[in-house]
């Protein structure tokens, strides 16, 4: 049992590195371990991930990287990066739009510095994370319990953290600007 969360944070890494979608180990770490320890989890093992991938992209396969994220997108975060530095790392970190795999090799190449991209990580992926371990563990518990009423409880809570995590990402998207 003690080294479950470590399998599990090492797993995320893995799938991190290897650009595999980490929904999946957002939910289950929600249904096992609960929506804060979840969160906690599942935002070590994507900031671990993270941050291998940043170093590998910076320092071993830095040309390799450059010649992928050639095209307008890429260009667009670029310019957004240098006129906002770590504001864009939060920006795409909250907003899940962004496919964040590609992206901690693509901060691996720019000005950004590690400690920044870091702590910027890490921080606004709890938002995010919280939302998706919060449904996980509210949907493995509806299914466990099977009653209609607690599926209705779980219903409007996560409606209610939807609503609350589209209100923080307006204010923070204009407060970006």
């Amino acid at each position: 049992p003690l080294m479950t969360p470590v399998f599990f944070v090492a797993l995320f890494v893995l799938m991190s590195l290897l650009l595999l979608p980490t929904l999946p180990l957002n939910l289950l770490a929600g249904f096992l371990w609960g929506p804060y320890w979840g969160t906690f989890l599942s935002v070590s093992g994507a900031t671990a991930g993270a941050m291998c991938a940043f170093l590998f992209s910076r320092y071993i396969a830095r040309d390799y990287c450059r010649r992928k994220f050639q095209n307008p997108a890429w260009s667009w975060l670029q310019n957004e990066i240098e006129r906002r530095g770590w504001k864009t790392v939060a920006f795409v970190r909250v907003n899940s739009v962004f496919p964040s795999g590609p992206l901690n090799y693509y901060f691996g190449i720019t000005p950004v510095p590690f400690h920044t991209f870091v702590w910027s990580t890490a921080l606004f992926l709890i938002p995010p994370a919280f939302v998706v371990a919060s449904i996980g563990h509210y949907l493995g518990w509806s299914a466990l319990t099977g009653s209609a009423k607690n599926l209705i409880q779980v219903i409007v809570i996560l409606s209610a953290i939807v609503t609350l995590t589209l209100l923080v990402t307006v204010i923070l998207r204009r407060w970006l600007q």
